[in-house]
C-alpha cells in the first residue's frame, strides 16, 4: 500500500501520453513481437557482436542514465512523445536490421516497436514482454547493468552494478532524490551528495547547463546587483535567438524568468536589503529548509 497511497481511475486516450503521435498504432499491433525474459536473454547472447542487430532503449534519458542493457542505443528523449521523431530521423539506420526494444515494464515498447515496424524497413522487430522489471526478476545478475527506474516511491529497482554518474563531477552515483530537478525544465538530474552542498538546490540538466549562472528557481537569496546581472545575461541569450520559430519555447522560458527577476527587483526596491534571504533555498517539493530531498 505504501507504494501507491492513492488510487485514481481515469478514462484516457493513451496509457502513455504522446499527444496522439502514436495514434496509428492499434491494440492488435502492440501484441506482435513479444519476447519472454528467457527469450530476450537468449536473443541478447546471440546478438553479441552482430552488426545486423540494433538494441533500442525506449525510455527517457534520465532513466537510461542509471541503468541499461550494455550496447543499447539511447534515443536521448526527455519525454516519450519525442520517440517517433527519433525513429523518423533514424529510419535508414534501422533498414534491414533486426531490432530489439525494451522499456521499464513493457508498456512503452509495445507501442514503440509497432511504430518502428510501421515506419522503417527493419526486417524483424521484437520487444521485451514485461520490460526490465520482469527481466530482473528472472535474471537478477543478467545482461542489465545498473538500476531500473520505476514510477512509484521506490524510484528504482536494484540491479547488480552502478552505472550512473553525477552530472557535475562524474563520480559514481545512481540515486535520484525527489528535488534533484533542473531549475529550468524540471527534468531529473543526477547530483551526488558532495556536489549538492555547493549548488543550493539549483541544478541544471545537460540542455540547460548554459543557464547555470543566471537562471534560478529561488531568487530570495540574491542581491539587487546579482539579480540585475542575471537579467542582463538572460536578455543577451534571448537576443541571440530572437528571430525564427525554432527557439520559440526557449524565448518564452527566458522572457518569463526575466519577468520574475524584475518582480523581485521591484520588491527589493520597496523593502530594501532586509528582504534578501541568505538561507539555503527550501526543498521545491515540501518547501522545508532542512529537507534532504528523500
Amino acid at each position: 500500500d505504501w507504494l501507491f497511497p492513492d488510487l485514481k481511475l481515469s478514462i484516457v486516450k493513451e496509457i502513455v501520453g504522446t499527444g496522439g503521435k502514436l495514434s496509428s498504432v492499434s491494440i492488435e499491433d502492440t501484441g506482435v513481437g513479444l519476447l519472454s525474459p528467457k527469450e530476450w536473454h537468449q536473443a541478447l547472447i546471440e546478438s553479441e557482436g552482430q552488426e545486423d542487430t540494433v538494441l533500442i532503449d525506449c525510455r527517457n534519458t534520465y532513466e537510461v542514465a542509471i541503468g541499461h542493457f550494455v550496447g543499447a542505443t539511447d534515443p536521448s528523449t526527455k519525454t516519450f512523445d519525442q520517440f517517433p521523431k527519433w525513429v523518423n530521423r533514424n529510419a535508414d539506420e534501422l533498414a534491414g536490421k533486426k531490432v530489439l526494444m525494451y522499456c521499464t515494464g513493457g508498456i512503452r515498447c509495445e507501442k514503440a516497436s509497432a511504430y518502428v515496424r510501421q515506419n522503417s524497413d527493419a526486417t524483424q522487430v521484437y520487444h521485451l514482454h514485461g520490460g526490465i522489471h520482469k527481466y530482473l526478476e528472472a535474471f537478477p545478475n543478467g545482461k542489465f547493468h545498473g538500476k531500473n527506474f520505476v514510477f512509484d516511491k521506490r524510484l528504482t529497482m536494484n540491479g547488480p552494478s552502478t552505472v550512473g554518474k553525477c552530472f557535475y563531477c562524474s563520480a559514481p552515483h545512481d540515486v535520484y532524490r525527489s528535488d534533484d530537478a533542473c531549475s529550468v525544465c524540471r527534468d531529473r538530474v543526477l547530483v551526488c551528495g558532495d556536489c549538492r552542498k555547493g549548488l543550493n538546490r539549483e541544478f541544471h540538466c545537460r540542455d540547460h547547463f548554459y543557464l547555470k549562472d543566471c537562471y534560478f528557481t529561488c531568487l530570495l537569496r540574491f542581491t539587487p546587483t546579482q539579480l540585475k546581472q542575471q537579467q542582463i545575461d538572460l536578455q543577451a541569450k534571448f537576443q541571440a535567438i530572437a528571430v525564427g520559430k525554432k527557439h520559440k519555447n526557449v524565448r518564452r522560458t527566458l522572457h518569463r524568468q526575466i519577468g520574475k527577476i524584475q518582480e523581485r527587483l521591484d520588491i527589493l526596491q520597496t523593502l530594501g536589503s532586509c528582504a534578501v534571504d541568505t538561507q539555503v533555498a527550501p526543498c521545491r517539493n515540501c518547501r522545508q529548509i532542512d529537507c534532504v530531498g528523500d
